[in-house]
C-alpha cells in the first residue's frame, strides 16, 4: 500500500499525538460520519417548521462531542468553559457559545435519532480497520496480528440513575433496581451491591480493545440471556466482521449460548461455574465424570491425559500412565491406558470446549476478556461512560452512544497519526485548559443502596 500524505486533517504524524489539531481530527471525523444525522437535524428549519432558524446541527454535534471529549458531566460548566476559549468556538465551527437551555432542546431533538449513532460507530470501525491493516504492512503492528473483530468479548456494567430512587415517584421511573459487583468491598456484606440505574450490555474487538457495540437496558435485566440478541445485533451493525472466537464471563454461561455462537461459526470461550461437589467421594464432577476443567475421567475417577485433537475436532484422551487404585484389577475391556474420544457437541461444548477448556489456548484466549472490563473503566474515567444527566433510558442511551464514538474517534485519530502504542490514551491535553475532573467513583450516592434481598429478573 503506498505511504499517504504525512499530513492528516492538518495533524503532523510526527507531531505530539494531543493538543488542539489533534482534537480538530476527532471533531473532523465526527462531522464526517454524522453528515446524515446533521441533515436530519436541520431538516425542520429548512422546510421552514423550526421557527426561526438556530444554530446548525454539524455546530451542536461536534460541540456535543467536545462535552465527552473534554469529560465535563455538567452543560453549564462546559458552556462555559467554551465560552471563555475562542480556540473551542473556532473547533465548533461557532460564533458564540448556546445558551444551556438551546444545548438542552438540541440534545432532546437528537433522542429520536440515536439509532443513527450506531451506523455511525459503524462507519468509525470500518474505519479503524482500514488503518490497523495499513498499519500492519508499515509494521508498526504485528504482520500476524488478528483482523479486528476476530476475537470479540461482551459484558455488561453499570450506570447509576440520575434520580434518587427513594423518592415516589422516582424521577426517572424506567430505571430499576440491580446489582453489581461492589465498588467498595469492605463496605458491603457479601459480593453484590444493588444500585438503581442501568446496564451497558457491550461487545469489543478483545485484541484491539475497540469498542464495537453497546446497548442500554434497565439494570434489572441479566446479561447471559441478552448474549444471543446482542451478538446478532452487532454482526447486523458490523456485516464485514468475521468473529473466530467469543470469550464472556460465567454469566453467560448457559448452553443456549455455547450453541449460538456455534451455530454463527464462532468458537465460545465463556467461563462456566464448578461442579457442585459430591458428598461421598469429596469430588467435583460434570455428570459424574468430567473434572472442573472439562477433562474426562477414567473409570477409577482419574482424569484423562489429553492427547490432541483430530481434524473434526474430537478430542483424544487416555488413562494417565501411572493408572489409579483399578490398575492390574480389571478384566473387562475398559483398563488402565485405554483411550478415548470425546466429540464436543452438546453438553460437552460447555463442558470440555471445542477448544479445551483446560489447554493453554483455551486459558490464552480467555485472559483477553479482561480487555473489555479495562475499556469500560477507561471509558468510564475519560469518556463520561456512567456519567451523565439524563433521565430515562432512551436519554441515557444516547448518553452512553455518544461516550463510545468518542472514545472509538479518540482511537482512530491516533491510528491515524501512526501512533498505536497510545490508540487507547484518550487524555487530550491543551495547553493553558484546566478541568476538574471527577473521580470515577463519585456518582448519585442516593441511587446506590444496600436494600433488603430482593430477586432481581
Amino acid at each position: 500500500m503506498a505511504r499517504r500524505n504525512n499530513i492528516i486533517h492538518g495533524l503532523d504524524r510526527q507531531a505530539p499525538r494531543s493538543g488542539y489539531d489533534f482534537l480538530r481530527v476527532i471533531l473532523d471525523h465526527f462531522s464526517q460520519a454524522g453528515e446524515p444525522l446533521a441533515e436530519a437535524l436541520d431538516e425542520p428549519h429548512r422546510l421552514g417548521r423550526g421557527g426561526r432558524p438556530g444554530y446548525p446541527a454539524d455546530a451542536m454535534l461536534r460541540l456535543h462531542l467536545l462535552q465527552f471529549v473534554l469529560r465535563e458531566r455538567y452543560a453549564n460548566r462546559f458552556l462555559r468553559m467554551v465560552a471563555t476559549n475562542p480556540r473551542f468556538l473556532d473547533l465548533c465551527r461557532l460564533a458564540e457559545a448556546p445558551t444551556e437551555s438551546t444545548y438542552s432542546r438540541f440534545k432532546r431533538a437528537m433522542v429520536p435519532h440515536r439509532g443513527q449513532h450506531r451506523q455511525m460507530m459503524a462507519g468509525v470501525m470500518a474505519r479503524c480497520d482500514t488503518e490497523i491493516e495499513r498499519l500492519k504492512e508499515s509494521g508498526i503492528i504485528p504482520a500476524d496480528a488478528p483482523r479486528l473483530g476476530e476475537i470479540i468479548a461482551f459484558d455488561a456494567t453499570d450506570v447509576v440513575a440520575y434520580a434518587n430512587p427513594r423518592r415516589k415517584p422516582s424521577a426517572d421511573q424506567e430505571a430499576r433496581w440491580g446489582y453489581r459487583t461492589p465498588k467498595n468491598k469492605s463496605q458491603v456484606k457479601g459480593d453484590k451491591e444493588f444500585f438503581y440505574g442501568y446496564k451497558v450490555h457491550a461487545g469489543n474487538d478483545a485484541y484491539y480493545g475497540l469498542p464495537l457495540y453497546a446497548a442500554v437496558a434497565p439494570a434489572n435485566a441479566v446479561e447471559g440471556p441478552r448474549l444471543r440478541s446482542d451478538l446478532d445485533a452487532m454482526l447486523k451493525l458490523h456485516p464485514d466482521l468475521k468473529p473466530r472466537y467469543l470469550l464472556a464471563d460465567k454469566g453467560y454461561h448457559a448452553l443456549y449460548n455455547f450453541q449460538h455462537a456455534v451455530e454463527k461459526g464462532i468458537t465460545p470461550i465463556i467461563d462456566i461455574p464448578r461442579p457442585p461437589q459430591d458428598k461421598a467421594t469429596k469430588q467435583r464432577l460434570y455428570d459424574g465424570i468430567y473434572t472442573a476443567d472439562g477433562r474426562p475421567t477414567c473409570v477409577g475417577q482419574q482424569p484423562m491425559d489429553y492427547l490432541g485433537t483430530d481434524t473434526d475436532g474430537a478430542h483424544w484422551f487416555r488413562c494417565p500412565p501411572g493408572g489409579c487404585h483399578l490398575k492390574d484389577k480389571l478384566d473387562w475391556s475398559r483398563y488402565c491406558n485405554d483411550t478415548h474420544w470425546e466429540n464436543p457437541t452438546g453438553k460437552l461444548i460447555k463442558t470440555m470446549g471445542i477448544i479445551p477448556r483446560f489447554s493453554s489456548a483455551w486459558k490464552e484466549l480467555y485472559q483477553k476478556r479482561s480487555s473489555i472490563e479495562r475499556y469500560f473503566s477507561s471509558a468510564k474515567q475519560s469518556r463520561l461512560l456512567n456519567r451523565h444527566q439524563c433521565l430515562g433510558q432512551a436519554k441515557v442511551e444516547l448518553h452512553v452512544n455518544m461516550a463510545t464514538l468518542a472514545y472509538a474517534l479518540t482511537a482512530l485519530a491516533h491510528l491515524e497519526a501512526d501512533d498505536y502504542e497510545n490508540m487507547g490514551v484518550m487524555d487530550v491535553e491543551l495547553p493553558g485548559v484546566k478541568r476538574t475532573v471527577e473521580p470515577s467513583s463519585v456518582e448519585n450516592c442516593q441511587a446506590v443502596a444496600q436494600v433488603p434481598r430482593m430477586r432481581v429478573g
